[in-house]
């Protein structure tokens, strides 16, 4: 009797030591169960990084690698999530902003954008894609990838139209156009005098279009309460005034201009060219 107390005990103690075992373990798996893992995720965004349909790992690639300034680079990535709207940022040597735009990611989980390298520096770039810009700025970085300007290309130029003229109320018309400029770029124009100490102001903003090109009507009149300041009724005849174009990013230095042109003021506006006469008709 005893002997079969023991055994029954001891057939109860297995069953319970099973029963913990199955505990511990979260249950038996049954098949047919997910047992897969998530996918795996960015350490710093969260942001699953989901292969494409096509099975390619997240990956960023540029062609070409290299090339003067003024080339055309493609910038494809695969691997992201499909259909998410990223961001792309990209820098220039001296870690300023060349690129910076969001992205929408398709189907398949790829995304492609173009980047005109004209009128940039030259040295090696970078091209970053995160979930927004501030993740992008504080390093939660999806994907990199990099490449080089090795030559540079057409210098900027800027054009007055006219270059010489009076000082009419309230601005002379002057039209200032530039060329070879970075595309997308936010351009300012400052007003220097080169006779007349003192003189600096803001002439002219806007935006260089995709082809490198912008044309901006210029100020010559300052908002400064002294009308000496810029070009206006008492301003001398032969007086010159500087237009820089500069980049509005960063710190905007008017003494490190992009590329320049200078107004000369002239009392007499300049003559209009005349028709050549025909000689009276013989009778």
């Amino acid at each position: 009797m005893q002997h079969l107390r023991g055994r029954r005990q001891g057939r109860i103690g297995a069953l319970l030591a099973l029963a913990l075992a199955l505990v511990g373990c979260g249950g038996p798996t049954v098949a047919g169960d997910d047992a897969g893992t998530a996918p795996p995720t960015h350490p710093l965004t969260a942001v699953p990084t989901i292969p494409a349909a096509s099975g390619t790992a997240l990956a960023l690639t540029i062609a070409p690698a290299s090339g003067p300034a003024g080339t055309i680079f493609a910038i494809t990535g695969r691997g992201f999530p499909p259909n998410a709207v990223l961001h792309a940022l990209g820098r220039e040597p001296d870690r300023s902003f060349a690129i910076s735009r969001a992205v929408t990611v398709d189907a398949n989980g790829t995304l492609s954008l173009r980047f005109n390298s004209l009128g940039r520096a030259i040295g090696p770039y970078t091209v970053e894609i995160g979930t927004s810009f501030q993740a992008v700025a504080t390093g939660a970085v999806l994907a990199r990838g990099t490449f080089t300007l090795t030559a540079a290309g057409p210098t900027a130029t800027l054009i007055l139209e006219p270059d010489h003229g009076p000082c009419t109320a309230p601005d002379p018309h002057i039209l200032a156009r530039g060329r070879n400029y970075p595309p997308g770029m936010a351009v300012g124009l400052f007003v220097l005098g080169l006779d007349i100490p003192g003189v600096s102001f803001d002439g002219a903003r806007g935006t260089v279009a995709d082809d490198g090109t912008f044309a901006l009507p210029v100020r010559l009149a300052s908002d400064h309460p002294r009308p000496d300041l810029g070009c206006g009724p008492t301003t001398p005849d032969g007086a010159r005034f500087r237009i820089v174009a500069v980049r509005l990013q960063g710190n905007v230095d008017p003494n490190k201009p992009l590329a320049s042109a200078t107004f000369t003021v002239a009392t007499m506006a300049p003559p209009l060219p005349s028709l050549p006469t025909q000689p009276p008709e013989r009778r």
